[in-house]
């Protein structure tokens, strides 16, 4: 929520606050030296935070990873050497840096991850210019022997640690799309409130009320998603503190581990649609305000430049698409879906479950038929697959927060009228692909 509310205001900020959440990482698998030294001072505002892990040539490949980490004897410390780029918050005063410290390795089993202090020896080669975020320093950095200490267990870097940090990035930039989303809606319905045009205000024309409708039904869409993973990835983290040792039982290991598996599909199709959706409200804020929406008083253009590096940084749609499909292959949100779709829902609510239940219907068509193929399409389809799991699973979250306060009956009515019956279309395209 806090997240949300930075972003709403500006989404830059919320990089700066969000990235003090490396802290964690530092908490999950640092030694206690470095907890004791660390952690205080991030508690404080002392130190601010960034992760340095993308490079020229490893985007989002990081397993291409080749800034390098040798082990000075002499020294007893750490010397990373190479370059990184697209740094955000790359000047901060801690690095979190992912390197090869496997001589000879190709792969992600060879990185390891290192904890680097603002030095000389790290400089900041240059600011990018962007196309939004401005006020986010997005720098490139070299690193000449620049002393650093090693988080956790070496080659583990990757597979282990980075995709910690990066899963709690991912929810945080979700969070912050719902923001500037939230920010937009807001702006459009109040210049659309004030302006008027053919003698009454532009909220009550149709086609500007219809934009302005499905704004608020993304927006809503967006954050109970959110939320709903966010609760999930609580319950898994306070699961796995209570299993550690022998505080546990087979039914909370086991517990712990359903919630693993639906965190490591909510995260990546959270970032997928919160992103995406912010993107599309964005769009449809400043077309709200016609010409003054492209002109820079308003603040409608600076949240459409900002949602558009959502969908891109800390995994791009496509990344959250491989990284989801796999749980939507295996139907893991099954058992939630069958729950909510059972609540006994008031009369107004009945048909639009209805219409939930046959996109689920036409979606396990698809399922089968993808599981069944073997013509290589999977890849191809993996996207359709992805974006109908959320539009449905989306609709049975509105569908049970309208169950829950009657107000939000709209929402979700709009939603699932508006939204739902894309399921229809991707599904058509899917059944003629394996046909």
């Amino acid at each position: 929520m806090m997240t949300e509310m930075v972003s709403r205001a500006d989404a830059s900020l919320q990089n700066l606050f969000g990235l003090q959440d490396i802290a964690q990482t530092i908490y999950l698998f640092g030694s206690d030296e470095q907890k004791d030294y660390y952690l205080p001072r991030f508690a404080s505002g002392e130190l601010d935070g960034a992760m340095a892990l993308t490079e020229p040539e490893a985007g989002s490949d990081l397993q291409s990873v080749q800034l390098t980490a040798r082990f000075d004897e002499a020294g007893g410390k750490w010397l990373l050497n190479g370059k990184k780029h697209f740094i955000t918050n790359g000047c901060a005063k801690v690095l979190l840096v992912l390197a090869r410290s496997e001589e000879g390795s190709k792969d992600g089993r060879g990185l390891s991850l290192f904890l680097a202090e603002k030095s000389p020896q790290i400089v900041v080669q240059r600011l990018e210019d962007k196309l939004g975020i401005h006020g986010s320093p997005t720098c490139e950095l070299q690193f000449n022997d620049a002393a650093a200490e090693l988080i956790g267990q070496r080659r583990r870097g990757l597979t282990r640690y980075v995709m910690s940090l990066m899963n709690g990035a991912r929810l945080a930039i979700g969070s912050q799309a719902v923001g500037i989303a939230e920010a937009a809606r807001r702006c459009a319905w109040d210049y659309t409130r004030k302006r008027s045009q053919f003698g009454k205000p532009l909220c009550e024309i149709p086609a500007v009320w219809e934009m302005l409708s499905r704004m608020d039904a993304l927006t809503a869409a967006g954050r109970t998603l959110l939320y709903e993973t966010s609760a999930c990835v609580d319950k898994r983290n306070a699961l796995a503190q209570l299993n550690e040792g022998d505080g546990g039982n087979d039914d909370t290991r086991n517990a712990e581990k359903t919630y693993a598996r639906l965190a490591d599909l909510l995260t990546p199709l959270t970032k997928f649609f919160t992103t995406e959706m912010a993107n599309q409200v964005t769009y449809d804020a400043i077309q709200c305000h016609g010409g003054k929406g492209y002109m820079r008083e308003h603040n409608v253009e600076r949240y459409y430049r900002d949602a558009r590096i959502t969908n891109i940084y800390e995994g791009t749609t496509q990344l959250q698409i491989v990284a989801a499909i796999g749980g939507v292959m295996k139907q893991l949100l099954a058992p939630i879906m069958d729950e909510l779709a059972a609540l006994p829902y008031a009369d107004a609510l009945r048909p639009l479950a209805a219409r939930v239940a046959e996109a689920r219907r036409l979606s396990q068509e698809c399922l089968t038929m993808l599981n069944a193929d073997d013509c290589g399409k999977f890849d191809l389809l993996a996207r359709r697959m992805v974006r109908m799991e959320s539009l449905i699973f989306v609709s049975l979250l509105l569908l049970r927060d309208a169950h829950r306060d009657p107000a939000r009956c709209e929402l979700a009515e709009r939603f699932i009228w508006e939204f739902l019956p894309e399921v229809a279309m991707q599904a058509t395209v899917v059944k003629t692909a394996l046909s």
